[in-house]
């Protein structure tokens, strides 16, 4: 922690411990409130700040349930970006991302028309940002309907694996 931030620190103690204790608060506990705020300032200024997450940085897929998970990094995509249509803007793009990493993970490319048989039509369509049956159906299940297929392809594509080798 920087010594500008142990500045801060004091003062906001030392500033509320004179406010209450100006309040008629006994000056052991105005003290003890004082610490008390200095601490929950101070943690988030000691343990650092969590920072955004960079998509395009991740590594390879490794497959494996993580429907929860993204449905999570999902939610918070959300709650960061404003604008007309975040869905078609951030969650569409990721899916898709997502798919063709699974793909290529058991050897299949995008435009493979096996890709297109396992992922199945609607999915495949929906995700190509063509007319798909998933088109009907609200976001929040369009999305776990992608999800699931991609989970479901997961262990689809390693009982596949586990045969060939």
């Amino acid at each position: 922690m920087t010594g500008r931030r142990v500045i801060v620190l004091a003062i906001v103690g030392a500033l509320t411990t004179a406010l209450t204790w100006a309040m008629g608060v006994v000056l052991v506990d105005a003290v003890l409130i004082g610490l008390l705020l200095v601490l929950l300032v101070g943690t988030p200024m000691w343990l650092g700040y969590p920072g955004s997450r960079d998509f395009s940085s991740e590594g390879p897929d490794d497959g494996g349930q993580r429907g929860y998970y993204e449905v999570r990094r999902i939610g918070s995509m959300f709650r960061r970006e404003s604008g007309s249509d975040p869905f078609a803007r951030l969650v569409a793009p990721r899916l898709r991302q997502i798919a063709e990493r699974r793909l290529a993970a058991s050897g299949l490319r995008w435009d493979d028309t096996r890709a297109r048989e396992r992922l199945g039509t609607d999915v495949f369509d929906w995700l190509d940002g063509r007319p798909s049956p998933l088109d009907a159906r609200p976001h929040v299940v369009q999305t776990e309907l992608v999800l699931d297929r991609l989970d479901t392809f997961d262990s689809t594509s390693s009982t596949m694996r586990g045969r060939h080798e």
